[in-house]
């Protein structure tokens, strides 16, 4: 999953890379320039521990209105895997970053919540250390811990809790259960991948 910004379209949101400073750090702003409306790149160069490394910085204007900031998963799907540049080529993005956590070893799929058009697309795991980044619609930045919650209802008005929504396998932390044994877990059209997230056979209905 990653975040654009499309040309000259734009609802808004503030993308920062927050450098977390103490006295072994040093951070000197090195450049900075509007390169889309709304959207300004900030350069830093940071010194930790007697090493130098470039920090590049997207700040956002969420109030501008030509600025349009929206989710990009891989290909076109989930498990449908790209690179960085293949995306923002194929979505006309004027940035674009990686903005969550992902399991390369699996389907690659992101860990956390997502929702792309209005639509929830993928539910947030069952972790304790992990935010979520959203935009709300007066257009103010939150970040903040997010739970999932669905239910199937039987014709006997029975209800099961559904665990989770295109999610690769894992273990809660926790419990450490395991996400794909004794759990419905659902996947829809936006999950392109033949396996179903589990590591072992599995019942599909």
């Amino acid at each position: 999953m990653e975040v654009v910004m499309k040309k000259f379209k734009l609802s808004y949101f503030v993308f920062i890379f927050l450098l977390i400073l103490n006295s072994n750090v040093y951070a000197k702003e090195v450049l900075r320039e509007e390169f889309s409306p709304g959207a300004t790149r900030v350069s830093h160069d940071v010194t930790y521990q007697n090493k130098n490394v470039k920090v590049e910085v997207i700040e956002l204007d969420l109030n501008n209105p030509y600025l349009n900031l929206k989710v990009v998963a891989g290909d076109g799907k989930y498990t449908q895997r790209a690179t960085v540049s293949s995306m923002a080529k194929r979505t006309n993005a004027n940035a674009l970053v990686n903005a969550d956590y992902f399991n390369m070893l699996l389907q690659g799929a992101p860990d956390n919540a997502s929702i792309i058009d209005g639509r929830l697309v993928s539910s947030p795991s069952v972790y304790t250390d992990r935010h979520t980044l959203g935009i709300t619609s007066d257009n103010r930045a939150i970040i903040d811990t997010t739970y999932f919650e669905g239910k199937v209802i039987a014709p006997n008005n029975v209800s099961y809790p559904i665990d989770g929504l295109n999610r690769s396998y894992y273990w809660y932390d926790g419990t450490g259960e395991y996400s794909h044994e004794n759990k419905i877990q659902v996947y829809n059209d936006f999950w392109a991948s033949a396996s179903r997230g589990e590591k072992k056979i599995v019942k599909y209905w």
